[in-house]
């Protein structure tokens, strides 16, 4: 396994306006028995959990890559 550091700063990945609440946020964790799901660091990770909470809660889904900087 290649051990290589991530290259700093990290650009933002992806942003836009919230839709839904705090509360919504709970129940749809819930609903989906998210925290239930088993975490695979290559296929299903804390980017996809993330994903799939923003891809839910935001207006637009536009993603940006993830890009390091030397």
């Amino acid at each position: 396994m290649n051990h290589e550091a991530r290259k700093t700063p990290v650009k933002k990945l992806s942003f836009d306006k919230g839709r839904k609440s705090m509360k919504e946020l709970i129940a749809f964790i819930s609903h989906k028995d998210e925290l239930k799901e088993h975490y695979d660091w290559r296929y299903d990770n804390c980017q996809d959990f993330a994903k799939r909470i923003f891809d839910e809660f935001t207006e637009r889904k536009r993603h940006d890559k993830v890009l390091g900087r030397s």
